[in-house]
């Protein structure tokens, strides 16, 4: 049994001991729409998923799969390498040792998941779109 992203948000503020004003700061959101996403009334989207993933640390892969309960530390996010797709840094989706499997397990989500991703995080936008086509063959 998985987790929703509002679940994994408040389940990391609550074991980490962080304060929801913190994060909604750190998010650039009210704490009303902090509320809101929590509550499942919100979804979460592109900007708010980078702010996750500066503030507690985890990989995007690690918010919006579902399927998944705890973070391990293959979740952790690791720096940016100098010269490394800037566009994959400017969604906060940063590349793992293996970007291979990343990108290709950020596409097959899409791909196979398109309505949850709309629910999440909204429709791609046509930057988004074009950025997803250059990661690899495939479009999602």
């Amino acid at each position: 049994m998985g987790r929703p992203i509002n679940r994994k948000i408040e389940r990391l503020l609550q074991e980490r001991d962080f304060d929801r004003n913190d994060l909604a700061k750190s998010l650039g959101i009210t704490g009303q729409n902090l509320q809101d996403i929590l509550k499942g009334r919100t979804a979460v989207n592109v900007q708010v998923l980078k702010g996750l993933v500066r503030f507690f640390g985890l990989r995007a892969d690690y918010w919006v799969d579902d399927g998944r309960e705890d973070p391990t530390p293959g979740d952790l996010a690791e720096p940016v390498e100098e010269g490394t797709r800037e566009n994959l840094e400017r969604l906060g989706l940063e590349m793992p040792r293996e970007s291979g499997s990343f990108k290709e397990k950020v596409q097959a989500f899409i791909r196979n998941h398109p309505e949850e991703w709309a629910t999440q995080f909204g429709p791609l936008t046509r930057e988004e779109l074009e950025l997803l086509e250059g990661l690899g063959e495939e479009k999602p």
